[in-house]
Parts: C-alpha cells; structure tokens; sequence
C-alpha cells in the first residue's frame, strides 16, 4: 500500500459518514463482477456480461427482441441461482412465451405496479436488499400519480416523467451496490422532416447507464417462402466497463420455440474479428479448409470443444 493512500484512508476514516465506502483503487472489493446473458456473442461484446452495482439500458424500436433478450438474461441468472425482480410496468409479461424462451416461471418474482412510483419504489427496495437482478419494463411506460389523475383535456406527460426518472435513477444509483439493474424502453420517431430518433423518460436514463445496447431488426429469415423469423442485431452504443463501445453482433432469431442461433452468432463475430479467416466462401477453422458458411455452421454446431477453443481466442482478442 503505497505511503500516501494509507494516509488518506486513515484522515477519511475518522470522519466517514455513515454508507460512504473508502477503499484502495486496486482493492477487490472495487472490481465487479458480471451476469452473463448466456448467449456467446453478445457476452463477447459485454465483456462477460452487465456489472453488478451498475445500470444497463436495452432500448430499440417495436418487435425487434428486447423481451426476448431480457427473458434470455432472466433464464441465465436462473441457472446461477440468482435472485431476480421483473417490475413489468407495460403489462406485456407472457407465461408462455417466458416458459418457452428458458424461464422458470415459477420461480420469478413478477411485479406490476399501477403508478410510476410504486416501480421505483420497488426498485429501490430490492436493490436495498441486494436483490441480483432488477428489471424495468419499460421506462416510457411510467406513468406518475399526478399524470394519471389528471383529466384528459389537462394532460401533460413528458416532464412530469422526466422528473419522476430523475429522482428514480438518482436514487438507484445511491441504493445500488451488489445488483444489476435492466430497463427497457422503446425508441420514439421525432416528428418532422430532420427530426432525430430519441428515448421517453428524460436523459437521466442515458446519463445513468453504465451500458446501453441498442437492438435492431436486421434481414428475414426464410424456409422456402415463409418467414421463419429475422436476424437481430445488438450493438453496445455506451460502454463504461469494458470499453467495447460501438462494438456489434447479429443473432439469428426464429420465431417457433423462441429459438436463437447461438453458433450462427458465434461464428459471425469471430469471422469479423479475423479469428476465423475467410476468403470469397472459403473458411480456416484451425486445420479444417470449410467452403461456405451453412458448412461452416454445422461443423462448429457438430463440435462443441471448438467453439469453447474460439470463445477463449473471442475472450483474448477483447
């Protein structure tokens, strides 16, 4: 412990208020641990996962898989034995689609409260408590007491929201110490000609997110004529933790069974990190010559150790 830092933890423990925390920068207790999603490519991307202790926003335009990818988290954290909160402000929560996609339904604690305060005030009870996982769903659907009290002909919403978000997040960020805290929130067209694209709630949330990922629909998937799903794209716009800002990967996603392609995601990101080099269809995957990507898919599909060997290169190579 170098001689100055020992100095000051000593004059700042004398008189620490009562919740501050003082430690070295190098101490443990100061490095986070991670929640993975369980899906390869878009832990890759994360760093291993959302940090305890910080916030991360997932945000994207209508149907594009922000349910699916938080009920995917919920299904992981269910296998580590996490203790989960999905506050279901927009009343979309689906028995079904959950049990389809991994969840244990009954082992989720499920809340739907009526006003935008009693979310954050549930909130802010579970990650007093230290509750693993908090879930919002989703921002711009908080409706404060006195909006919803109000007559029609008197409605004013957007800075009565953004205030009571403000105190919400501020105050999370105070609570938040040993949780991970997801919201969900749908992307607003502007209006206008140049009108850019922005989120309900106030910036509060952008300020407060330690991670942002952004999802979008990407092309169809077909058999034969029939869609069969779509390719989803997710890409970490903010990134406070692992420094992958900007950095994206593509998921395919097919409607029955709630089914993601977890080695097509694999191998697309590996191919765009150069682990797999590949030139006009042709594929070297370690001593393997593969010539096509649904080859290529399947040979990685048909042996598991590789794809842990390309995941520990994926790891090296962030």
């Amino acid at each position: 412990m170098g001689q100055n830092a020992e100095d000051v933890i000593k004059i700042i423990n004398a008189k620490k208020p009562k919740g501050a925390i003082i430690e070295l920068g190098d101490s443990k207790k100061l490095r986070k641990e991670r929640l993975p999603f369980g899906i390869d490519a878009l832990d890759a991307i994360t760093t291993g996962g959302l940090s305890y202790g910080r916030h991360a926003l997932i945000y994207g335009e209508g149907s594009v898989g922000k349910t699916f990818i938080m009920y995917k988290l919920i299904a992981n954290a269910q296998k580590l034995g996490k203790h989960i909160l999905y506050i279901c402000i927009d009343k979309t929560y689906e028995q079904d689609w959950a049990a389809t996609v991994g969840v244990d339904i009954s082992d989720l604690a499920v809340l739907i409260p009526k006003y935008g305060e009693q979310a954050w005030e549930m909130a802010h009870a579970a990650l007093e408590g230290d509750v693993d996982l908090v879930i919002l769903d989703s921002i711009d659907a908080l409706v404060p007491v006195m909006v919803a009290e109000r007559s029609m002909d008197e409605m004013s919403f957007g800075a009565e929201q953004a205030k009571l978000n403000a105190t919400g997040f501020r105050k999370a960020q105070m609570l938040n110490n040993n949780s991970v805290l997801v919201c969900l929130n749908h992307v607003r067209e502007g209006m206008g000609k140049w009108a850019s694209k922005s989120l309900p709630g106030g910036v509060v949330q952008e300020d407060f997110s330690s991670m942002m990922i952004y999802v979008q629909r990407g092309a169809a998937l077909k058999d034969d004529t029939k869609k069969i799903g779509f390719t989803m794209r997710l890409t970490v716009e903010k990134d406070k933790v692992g420094g992958h800002q900007y950095d994206s990967c593509e998921l395919p996603f097919i409607y029955e069974g709630g089914i993601i392609d977890t080695v097509g995601g694999l191998m697309t990101l590996c191919i765009e990190n150069g682990i797999i080099p590949g030139v006009k269809g042709h594929y070297q995957l370690f001593e393997e010559s593969i010539f096509g990507k649904e080859k290529l898919r399947d040979y990685l599909t048909n042996n598991p150790e590789v794809q842990d060997k390309l995941r520990v290169l994926l790891k090296k190579s962030k």
